[in-house]
């Protein structure tokens, strides 16, 4: 088979003589040379690095969150803390499952088949960030994460309807939105930017892949020892910890929204 760029090589070749005129004047080798260029961009496009939109990072925190919550527990149909026991036991990478399992680690599609089973509940914003005290209200604050975004999603769907003021709170609809996006499901760009992520900061610092073991196909597996390696000295992480490990240039996050907020 001919490449796109050796049919336009060809065809420059015979349309392009020394002995025609030029409408550029430039040299029949430098507008060959221009063809044979722009034909080796068409033919090589450049790749392009997979983003997802900043509701599903939400619902796959979400997922892996339970309802440990600095201390307490988190209210009803919300999420707050990960703790890395729950997470281990949750990707089927704690002590107990990988005995009696064949492999060392998860294929990013075994992790999307995870994520998948898991149940969703929208996680709450951290009351404070450096302050236990502050943080340990949290779940008596009952503030979700990226308030904009839950209420636009809210109203996109039909749930609510801000100008009804006998309307039900935002808060009280969090259990019926909680179904609809558990239903809904994670989309591939947003597996495939979370696995990512976390195989990524399960590297050491030279980059060697501790925690991104390889399998006989090349293909890359989140470990336990991995996950030990992302969380550091830390028995837990809450919703601003998992966006830090998430890279902000793939989070395709709304222009009229900070992330965080």
């Amino acid at each position: 088979a001919i490449s796109l760029a050796t049919s336009l090589t060809i065809a420059a070749s015979n349309f392009i003589s020394p002995a025609a005129p030029s409408s550029t004047h430039l040299r029949p080798s430098l507008q060959q040379s221009s063809i044979v260029i722009a034909a080796e961009s068409i033919a090589d496009p450049p790749t392009t690095t997979t983003t997802a939109p900043a509701l599903q990072i939400i619902v796959a925190y979400g997922k892996l969150a339970g309802r440990t919550c600095y201390g307490s527990t988190s209210p009803p149909g919300s999420s707050c803390q990960l703790p890395l026991s729950d997470l281990e036991h949750e990707l089927g990478l704690d002590s107990s499952s990988l005995s009696s399992s064949l492999s060392s680690g998860l294929t990013k599609e075994e992790f999307k088949t995870r994520l998948d089973n898991l149940p969703f509940q929208w996680p709450l914003k951290p009351y404070g960030r450096d302050s236990m005290k502050k943080l340990s209200k949290t779940a008596v604050v009952n503030k979700g994460a990226e308030t904009a975004i839950y209420m636009d999603e809210l109203e996109r769907r039909g749930l609510y309807d801000r100008r009804n003021p006998t309307g039900p709170l935002p808060t009280n609809l969090r259990p019926e939105m909680n179904k609809v996006l558990e239903k809904e499901g994670l989309e591939e760009d947003a597996v495939d930017v979370v696995f990512d992520a976390l195989v990524a900061a399960g590297c050491d610092a030279s980059g060697s892949s501790v925690g991104a073991a390889t399998s006989a196909g090349d293909e890359s597996l989140l470990t336990r020892e991995g996950l030990e390696r992302v969380f550091g000295e830390r028995d837990v992480i809450d919703y601003y910890g998992f966006l830090e490990l998430v890279p902000n240039n793939r989070i395709n996050w709304p222009r009229y929204w900070s992330p965080g907020d």
